[in-house]
């Protein structure tokens, strides 16, 4: 839909008044976080002068890419066994282990034991825990110190680290004579 509008240089809210439909809504559906319904497909097919179910279609096909790009990460299928403690503010039989898996490595790696440790490693792979940690935007020490042991990377390959090492302090400036 968004080739379309920009190809016939058509606004995102000239297109929501022609077909009676929220601005927000084609908002949405330009950044993939709502998905084309079949009766908005037949308005679309209509103001465009598209086939019946070309914009449903063009659906189906986005819904079974971006599925396919999401098993291109499959864990291995059993879950962790790592002590519920670590996550004490979350309903642990409720989590989203593909969607959280950065914030799940990163509190394993900053509150886990040797065991969760090994045991998310296995769960995710070395490879996916070691871009995960050195591209964390923030972490713990004791996250770092547990990356450097057991993935045995240098704490100078994560990127949080090398942001919080402590420039000298400036000299103040001083506007007037008074120091």
């Amino acid at each position: 839909m968004e080739r379309e509008l920009r190809l016939r240089k058509i606004k995102k809210a000239e297109l929501a008044a022609s077909i009676n439909e929220l601005p927000q809504m084609i908002s949405y559906i330009c950044k993939g976080t709502r998905a084309i319904t079949p009766k908005l497909s037949l308005k679309l097919d209509r103001y465009f002068g598209m086939e019946d179910g070309y914009f449903m279609v063009l659906q189906t096909y986005y819904d079974i890419t971006k599925e396919k790009s999401n098993r291109q990460f499959a864990p291995n299928s059993d879950l962790p066994t790592i002590s519920k403690a670590i996550f004490w503010d979350t309903d642990f039989g409720k989590m989203d282990w593909i969607r959280y898996k950065k914030a799940i490595i990163q509190r394993v790696f900053e509150r886990g034991s040797e065991s969760d440790i090994d045991e998310i490693i296995r769960f995710y792979g070395k490879k996916e825990v070691i871009n995960t940690i050195q591209t964390a935007h923030s972490l713990l020490y004791t996250a770092i110190e547990n990356a450097e042991t057991y993935l045995g990377i240098d704490k100078n390959s994560i990127s949080c680290y090398q942001n919080s090492i402590q420039k000298p302090p400036q000299r103040p400036y001083y506007t007037s004579s008074v120091k």
